[in-house]
């Protein structure tokens, strides 16, 4: 898992995998809706799909996809 630097929260993720089944029924989600005006961390896995996080946590709210 690499870290990400990003400038953009226009970036959008075709959501596969979530910590919340509402996010994978809306299909694509950016970063900024994501967000909702919280922090977030952008990873990108090793199999090409991106991890966006809100948090440190394990247990923090999580979408993972590929980016659209």
């Amino acid at each position: 898992m690499k870290p990400i630097n990003f400038f953009s929260d226009e970036i959008t993720i075709d959501v596969h995998t979530a910590s919340d089944v509402k996010y994978i029924k809306r299909g694509k989600v950016s970063v900024r809706e994501f967000a909702d005006g919280d922090p977030v961390s952008l990873y990108e896995l090793g199999n090409g799909d991106y991890l966006l996080r809100k948090g440190n946590s394990p247990s923090a709210p999580f979408i993972e996809g590929k980016s659209v």
